[in-house]
């Protein structure tokens, strides 16, 4: 487990900050679960680095929405895509969107944990503060706000 301000976070918390933990915790409840274990797509955490609590929980809100997900998981969103927005990114924020999106509602069983590393550095590029060299807790309600408009502006035509 890792540590996150000084405080070591148990096992199953979700508050392990390295990829490497949190995919071994991955194995391990698999491998004590056995063939029990039933994938349900769209069920997936998605681990906290730094201090992304905030983050994580406006993608899973997000990602659940009926919309949202069959846009994104559909690929419905990708004729949409305006690369000659100056607010946008050319699309990069939006594709890392669907490709984490895509990864939870994922038909085959692959993992019970993200770590949305990509996802934060498109982020972060809109964002400094939500780049990798910043710990800066933040709102989620202005995260959503500022998310849905980013998304909408990179799909707007």
């Amino acid at each position: 487990p890792g540590s996150l301000d000084g405080w070591d976070a148990p096992v199953g918390t979700g508050l392990i900050v390295d990829e490497s933990a949190a995919k071994s915790d991955a194995v391990e409840a698999t491998e004590q679960d056995g063939a029990d274990k039933k994938h349900v797509p769209g069920v997936m955490g998605l681990v906290n680095f730094g201090k992304t609590c905030y983050m994580n929980c406006v993608l899973q809100c997000l990602v659940q929405t009926p919309g949202i997900k069959k846009a994104f998981v559909d690929s419905d969103y990708k004729s949409l895509i305006d690369k000659e927005n100056p607010f946008g990114l050319g699309g990069k924020l939006v594709n890392e969107f669907a490709i984490l999106t895509k990864r939870m509602w994922a038909e085959e069983w692959c993992e019970s944990v993200a770590m949305p590393v990509d996802f934060r550095s498109a982020l972060g590029e809109f964002l400094p503060q939500m780049g990798y060299d910043s710990d800066n807790m933040q709102d989620a309600y202005e995260l959503l706000r500022w998310l849905v408009d980013s998304l909408h502006q990179e799909l707007n035509q």
